[in-house]
Formats: structure tokens, sequence, C-alpha cells
């Protein structure tokens, strides 16, 4: 499992976030990609971290560029296999992620091709 940092390309505290942000957008940081992504039993899982009522940002245009939402990158990831969760609070994070684990003995991956080399 892998964090993605695209809280960093958010709102900047001090020059120095925003020197982290500039650094992280170099090396190839999006948003509107999900906070979490695995692999389990060969198939990728993202996983979305929301809070209150929150819900997931759409694409937009800033300053003439476009900027891919979270609903938009999910739906991208999910056409190429991918499997979407999204949770509120601790409790559903948690299950979350046993779903994720008992997928793995279930062996759901083994129809998904595309992820195996």
């Amino acid at each position: 499992m892998w964090a993605v940092p695209n809280d960093a390309i958010g709102a900047w505290v001090s020059a120095k976030d925003a020197m982290r942000s500039n650094e992280l957008k170099a090396t190839g940081l999006l948003s509107g990609v999900w906070d979490l992504h695995c692999f389990v039993a060969g198939r990728l899982h993202i996983i979305e971290t929301k809070f209150g009522k929150n819900g997931l940002t759409v694409d937009r245009v800033v300053k003439g560029k476009k900027i891919y939402g979270q609903k938009e990158w999910g739906e991208i990831m999910a056409a190429e296999g991918a499997i979407r969760h999204i949770y509120r609070t601790q409790e559903e994070g948690i299950a979350v992620l046993e779903t994720i684990i008992r997928s793995r003995s279930a062996g759901y991956g083994s129809t998904i091709k595309h992820f195996k080399q």
C-alpha cells in the first residue's frame, strides 16, 4: 500500500510549503489522484478518505489549465479495472481494509490480466 501526498498541492501555509509543492509537481504529482493505492491478488484498489460532508472533487479549470477531479480520476482508474473505495470514519476505513484483505483469499484477481506481467 502506498499513499499519494496530494494534499501538498493544496493551500500553502508558508514559502517552504510552496517549494515542497513545486518539487512534488515537478516529479509528476497530480491533483485528483486518490489517497491510497494497493495491489492485492492482482487487483489495484484505490482508496479515498473523506471527512464530514466533503465529496469527491470534480474537473475544473484553474488559470487556463485543466485539473482532474477525484471523481473523474476514479472513473478513469475503474475503467482500467481498479476497485474504488471511499470511507469517512475510522470504522469505515477498517472495514475497507478488511474487505481488501479478504479479497486476497477469495482470489478476485485471477481474471484481471492487464495488471499481471
